[in-house]
């Protein structure tokens, strides 16, 4: 009978001394807590996250006149120091060693030398945590089998047969989040956040009973930054939480839900600061209430559009294929697809857009065949998700939806809901956006 838990915790929740000790009373406030995953630590200001000082320290590779560049290696490399040495006195030699040996590190091609530089901060945060706390340190390169994409790895099926033989295995651990190796043994990491999803991946092959995810903040209704007394939401379904993560719920990274759906797994997403206040359970299921079909409301910005109108396009056999082919070519994901007769749109981040618009619009005329086509830029928009297991079963809150945004004068550039209507996706005027959430929170969730 599986009785284990896991917590993950890093970040902002673990760059003070203090914060180790309150890490060694949660795990002690529960013996069946066992496994910790740790993330670098952070700060509110994002360049001074140890991971982002990585990325900036990597830019100095090879770089020519080496030694006119060494005052700002070094200045680099002493605050990372410095950051670990506020948690752990006494280790600064250990860090300094350790992130000069990385650094200088001449062998790997560019993308898996910043994959691996980066890798450091949850490698020391993992290595010094456990020897604070007296448990066994276990090196995610040696259980996480990822794909080479190095800044945005897969987890691979055979990953599963290293974790589980640690099933039975005396004793408590902490783990390093965000990376793994690839097949042949270099580091590869997920992206930014991918913390969330080693430990949801440990959670499910480690077959624990809860997983305790403590973060910086709350997972509220809406962003408060948007609508300021937002409430916290007590609890959700593994899909819900999916949707709100996918656009604009920061708290979690929107790929570490899928590990854990299926498998009874209790995840418990905690503001550490809060400790032992309850936060948000999300479960595999909930009952909802039909008063309030909506749980959340997420908004993101910086997203455009790129529009194909013309005659008889619906009836161009693959032409979304031909479309969508032109974006997976670029590299470019997309948010989501809005169609009407002979009318495509494609939402997707506006920062991927910038210097490359020109060539997006004539691969886009060039996979409809051209004449007649009209390829149209829509720029500055925000992206709604409106959640909640409630839509599938409301038949008017589509509509109430659609009052609300014309009540106030906001105009819907494109929407898509699909078919299970689990999760209905606008995008607005950028400038609309948060005038939009504050509107639909007041009508539905206030």
């Amino acid at each position: 009978m599986r009785d284990a838990g896991l917590i993950k915790v890093g970040g902002t929740s673990l760059s003070q001394n203090e914060q180790v000790s309150l890490v060694a009373r949660i795990m002690d406030d529960d013996a069946r807590r066992r496994y910790v995953v740790v993330s670098a630590p952070g700060d509110k200001t994002r360049e001074n996250r140890v991971t982002q000082r990585l990325v900036s320290l990597a830019g100095y590779r090879g770089k020519e006149n080496e030694e006119e560049h060494q005052p700002l290696v070094d200045r680099i490399i002493d605050f990372i120091v410095s950051k670990y040495e506020g948690i752990y006195p006494g280790k600064a030699g250990i860090v300094g060693d350790r992130v000069r040996e990385q650094f200088k590190e001449s062998t790997l091609p560019a993308g898996a030398y910043v994959a691996a530089l980066k890798a450091v901060g949850e490698e020391l945060q993992g290595k010094l945590l456990a020897d604070a706390l007296g448990f066994q340190f276990i090196d995610t390169r040696d259980l996480l089998l990822l794909t080479d994409d190095y800044d945005n790895a897969q987890v691979l099926p055979e990953t599963s047969a290293r974790i589980q033989p640690l099933r039975g295995r005396e004793g408590r651990f902490v783990f390093s989040g965000f990376y793994g190796a690839t097949k042949d043994g270099r580091i590869a990491t997920f992206s930014y956040g991918g913390s969330n999803k080693s430990a949801s991946v440990l959670a499910r092959e480690l077959d624990v009973a809860f997983l305790d995810n403590f973060s910086d903040n709350s997972i509220r209704a809406a962003h408060p930054d948007i609508v300021p007394d937002a409430k916290i939401i007590a609890e959700m379904t593994y899909q819900e939480l999916r949707d709100l993560s996918y656009t604009g719920f920061s708290i979690f990274h929107p790929e570490a839900t899928a590990p854990l759906i299926g498998t009874g797994i209790t995840l418990h997403v905690r503001r550490t600061e809060d400790y032992p206040a309850p936060g948000t359970l999300v479960r595999g299921e909930r009952v909802s209430k039909p008063a309030y079909p909506i749980i959340g409301i997420a908004y993101k910005p910086e997203f455009c559009a790129l529009s194909v109108q013309k005659m008889g396009l619906n009836d161009q056999e693959g032409v979304l294929y031909a479309m969508l082919g032109v974006f997976h070519k670029a590299g470019i994901p997309i948010e989501f697809t809005a169609t009407g007769i002979d009318d495509i749109s494609i939402i997707f981040e506006q920062k991927y857009a910038r210097e490359r618009v020109n060539a997006l619009q004539q691969e886009l005329y060039a996979s409809v065949n051209g004449q007649g086509a009209d390829v149209a830029l829509a720029e500055n928009l925000g992206c709604i998700a409106v959640a909640g297991k409630g839509l599938q079963r409301s038949r008017r809150v589509s509509a109430d939806i659609e009052t609300v945004f014309a009540d106030n004068s906001i105009e819907v550039i494109a929407d898509s809901k699909g078919v299970s209507k689990r999760c209905f996706m606008y995008a607005v005027d950028m400038q609309e956006g948060p005038k939009a959430v504050n509107a639909l929170y007041d009508r539905f969730i206030r």
